[in-house]
């Protein structure tokens, strides 16, 4: 009977609020509605009232309050309250209680008890009933405002348009309607992208990127994709998780360009140390062809004994005069096989996109003048235990070696794969391709 009765008390305050509230609403959720003026919140006729709410946030929102005692009846009720806000998504459901803090009862002709209370952790762009209350812990009876509601914000997504879109890479923008840095988001932005002929990508089959907040901008974040594949079409939009649950913005789509691999006998790759690198591994009839296999400083291409050191290490191969360098021995004078230090540079100064190139697969290598060379999968020959050469992992690794050699009867070499690319360590009788460098 009691509940029903709050129920039907509840109803009847709500309509009476209705009929005479103020009415605010963001377009973008924050809806409040609620009676409020001077007049009522300055009265001296109600021992509880309740406030505006404001402030509101997808998660969050602050409710006023308002204790007033008259003078005649404050023996009666105690002077201890407890006070706060009960919040529902349901208007006969007010079970969150927010508050509770016990205050001293004052007298209205002498000053009234404001408060305000912050709800937190709502659920985004929902609708909250709510209502003050102040609760006599002597008499422990409980005393009630007028019923009103607000609605807190609703996430939102936006596919913007890509930026710098390379043959192998491209910046996808998105925006948030959520700051993504606030402690109380708990969730995600991103991009889901499909090379699929689909009208829309899947957050359960394609790709996802996530993505991070442009500095200086609380609501672009940006996607940085890098392996992509060159005249290729991109399906994609921007998304916003909050907890379990995606928000998605507009499809777009963009498609990305053909390398353009350089032909010319020597690259420019914009390198510090003012180092030219040929186009085509030595011995090579293009710039997909892996050329000739040769052993370290063998530059015939013909000698792989693994027990012939004196062969391999008379002389340095890194020397203009040295006529075991593979380079200078088969393309020319001014050419020879390149240091550790300058494949280094390579690794480290440069771009490296894995890509399949007129059906060769490989690296394109990116200088910082936005040059290209192409290094292909050759892959190996590796002895047996026969004492022949079988050659291995064409189209899936590739190996070039450097002039310098090491203290322990190796060389130094690169050595990639669809993974990774760096450099390492071999015996010399190994049957590497060599990539000729000339230096200005």
């Amino acid at each position: 009977m009691i509940r029903n009765r709050f129920i039907l008390l509840a109803t009847i305050m709500l309509a009476t609020a209705l009929a005479t509230s103020c009415k605010k609403d963001d377009g973008d959720g924050g809806e409040t509605e609620y009676f409020f003026d001077n007049e009522y919140w300055n009265s001296c006729t109600d021992t509880i009232v309740t406030g505006p709410a404001d402030d509101i946030t997808y998660f969050s929102a602050k409710m006023k309050g308002r204790i007033t005692f008259k003078e005649t009846i404050v023996a009666g009720l105690g002077n201890k309250e407890t006070h706060g806000v009960l919040i529902s998504e349901s208007v006969q459901d007010s079970t969150m209680v927010f508050g509770a803090e016990e205050v001293e009862a004052v007298v209205c002709k002498s000053q009234a008890k404001l408060y305000t209370v912050e709800a937190t952790g709502l659920k985004m762009g929902t609708r909250y009933y709510y209502r003050a209350y102040a609760h006599n812990t002597k008499l422990n009876k409980y005393h009630y405002g007028r019923v009103f509601y607000f609605t807190t914000l609703m996430g939102k997504a936006e596919t913007l348009e890509a930026q710098d879109v390379t043959p192998y890479s491209a910046d996808v923008y998105g925006s948030s309607s959520i700051d993504i840095r606030d402690e109380r988001f708990d969730g995600e932005v991103g991009i889901v992208y499909t090379t699929r002929n689909t009208d829309r990508p899947s957050i359960e089959v394609d790709k996802i990127a996530v993505g991070h907040m442009v500095a200086d901008d609380s609501t672009r974040f940006v996607v940085e994709l890098d392996t992509l594949t060159e005249q290729t079409k991109y399906t994609y939009m921007a998304y916003l998780r909050i907890g379990t649950e995606y928000y998605y913005g507009g499809v777009r789509s963009f498609s990305t360009s053909k390398f353009e691999i350089s032909t010319a006998s020597v690259v420019d790759l914009g390198l510090s140390s003012g180092t030219l690198w040929a186009s085509m591994n030595v011995g090579a009839s293009s710039v997909t062809d892996a050329g000739t296999y040769f052993a370290w400083g063998d530059p015939t291409g013909e000698v792989f004994e693994v027990d012939n050191t004196d062969l391999y290490f008379t002389a340095n191969v890194y020397d203009l005069s040295s006529d075991k360098d593979m380079a200078t021995q088969n393309v020319g004078v001014g050419y020879r096989t390149p240091s550790v230090e300058q494949m280094k540079e390579l690794l480290n100064s440069c771009e490296w996109h894995w890509t399949t190139y007129n059906g060769v697969n490989g690296y394109v290598v990116r200088g910082v003048n936005g040059q290209t060379i192409f290094l292909p999968t050759g892959g190996e020959l590796a002895p047996t235990t026969s004492g022949d050469r079988n050659l291995v992992g064409v189209g899936i690794s590739g190996n070039y070696w450097t002039g310098s050699r090491t203290l322990f009867s190796k060389a130094y070499h690169l050595t990639f794969d669809r993974e990774s690319h760096a450099v390492g360590e071999r015996g010399p009788w190994f049957g590497f391709n060599v990539r000729a460098v000339v230096s200005q």
